[in-house]
């Protein structure tokens, strides 16, 4: 197999994995998690949109530093974060911890979605990447 066939199974199943825990999880587990912390779906989905809010705000600066060190640098912290949140809300007890959980996935997100993997795509296959 090339080594750019290698790269993109690669990335594409840490896509997969990054956006089925961070993204889609909700439309399967949000009313399960819920009930089973006492919290109401719509305080689910607040935590949830904090997610995406806390992803968006890190945007520039996680592209920033991609922009000076590529994003091989940044795909690993992406997974860890991302990791840690999913470890919080698998453990979670109470609305605050959901809040917490999401709030670290939304780094993860800003970390470890597209904007680091096509990094480092465009950096290993250069000007044939389009």
């Amino acid at each position: 197999m090339q080594p750019g066939t290698i790269l993109t199974i690669r990335l594409g199943i840490v896509q997969i994995i990054s956006w089925g825990s961070g993204f889609y999880i909700p439309a399967i587990l949000a009313v399960v998690i819920s009930q089973s912390v006492g919290i109401s779906t719509e305080v689910f989905f607040w935590a949830f949109t904090l997610s995406l809010l806390v992803s968006g705000l890190l945007g520039p600066q996680v592209g920033k530093f991609i922009d000076r060190h590529g994003g091989r640098k940044v795909l690993p912290f992406g997974s860890l974060f991302f990791a840690a949140g999913l470890g919080v809300m698998a453990t979670a007890t109470s609305g605050w911890q959901i809040f917490l959980a999401w709030a670290l996935i939304g780094i993860g997100g800003s970390m470890g979605n597209y904007d680091a993997a096509f990094a480092v795509a465009v950096n290993f296959f250069g000007d044939r990447s389009n």
